[in-house]
């Protein structure tokens, strides 16, 4: 929560995420920053959070993470703030994240 993410050439803004996840990552001892309202920042803010990165996970054991992680999926709610553009609008999207095989899906 608080991270910019880059998929499909397009980069979401993480504001929240479900329980689920939120005690995934606390159980890992991932501080989960608390929900953050829908950002109403100008351009100059969007491009400076969008130069943060996200680490990907070390890989492990495939078989073995498949079996445990299999049906966990850690869910946050985005943000793609496209106003700049002529007839852009704010358009909101969920991204769910499978650990079982560590692909991503922008609903």
């Amino acid at each position: 929560v608080g991270a910019s993410l880059g998929l499909y050439g397009r980069t979401f803004h993480l504001v929240s995420c479900d329980a689920f996840t939120r005690n995934f990552l606390e159980a890992r001892g991932v501080e989960v920053p608390q929900d953050i309202a829908y950002p109403e920042a100008p351009m100059a803010s969007y491009l400076a959070r969008r130069e943060r990165t996200v680490k990907a996970a070390p890989k492990g054991d495939y078989h073995s993470r498949f079996f445990t992680m299999d049906r966990k999926v850690l869910r946050f709610y985005v943000v793609w703030d496209d106003r700049e553009r002529l007839y852009g609008d704010k358009h909101k999207y969920v991204l769910n994240y499978y650990l079982s095989d560590d692909t991503a899906e922008v609903l």
